[in-house]
């Protein structure tokens, strides 16, 4: 993917300044447009309901091209100084990039599918206590109970939370999960999932922080087991 660039030249510029709200959305919404088509600034008549949410702004184009930003051609418009005064990608060096633009051809394997599922399988034979799952499910049905939090961890959570678990305990060499492979673990596997409320969030608020509190919050269990 080649990224449109606001070229730095715009601020202050008293051409751009002086654009409607609509048109300057439009001439953003062209920069998009023709990085993602490889037009060299080219945007056909058929396709300027796209730049905007609310589709054509005649109003707004024919602003555009008294600022002389783009002007009107055969069969639609045409963004003035596409490589030169806007900065853009052309259409040669777009297909260049996406022709390179292949990471993972020079990802070396480091393991082989059928080890891999020898792996996972090990993992999953970690043994996760009574107790230790209890405290696992409690700190989970946590987060659907704390003020911050809009939603909580859904049972699918339960379930990542768990695996992860037993890969932390398998990875240090043990056959058995243990309450802190759990508790360190809530933030990072249950973060994401999680949706904080607008307004504690305008307060500050995180989805992270509230995990953190919870941790120290639920208690472990009797018989649980700590490091």
């Amino acid at each position: 993917m080649v990224d449109a660039r606001l070229p730095a030249e715009w601020l202050g510029s008293i051409r751009i300044d002086k654009l409607s709200d609509r048109a300057f959305r439009i001439l953003a919404g062209a920069l998009m447009w023709c990085n993602g088509q490889g037009t060299d600034g080219a945007v056909p008549a058929r396709y300027t309901k796209y730049l905007h949410p609310d589709g054509d702004d005649q109003d707004a184009f024919d602003e555009l091209e008294a600022s002389g930003l783009w002007s009107r051609v055969e069969d639609g418009y045409l963004l003035a100084g596409w490589s030169d005064d806007l900065h853009q990608s052309t259409a040669e060096e777009i297909h260049r990039y996406r022709d390179a633009a292949k990471p993972l051809d020079a990802v070396d394997r480091v393991l082989d599918p059928v080890s891999l599922d020898a792996l996972r399988d090990a993992a999953r034979r970690v043994v996760v206590s009574d107790e230790v799952e209890s405290y696992l499910v409690r700190l989970v049905r946590a987060t659907r109970e704390h003020e911050d939090l809009q939603l909580g961890a859904s049972p699918r959570a339960s379930v990542a939370l768990y695996r992860a678990s037993q890969t932390s305990a398998y990875l240090a060499g043990r056959d058995f999960v243990l309450p802190d492979d759990v508790a360190e673990l809530v933030v990072p596997v249950l973060t994401h999932r999680l949706v904080v409320d607008v307004d504690r969030e305008l307060r500050g608020a995180t989805a992270a922080d509230a995990l953190a509190e919870l941790v120290g919050r639920v208690p472990v269990g009797v018989g649980a087991g700590m490091r």
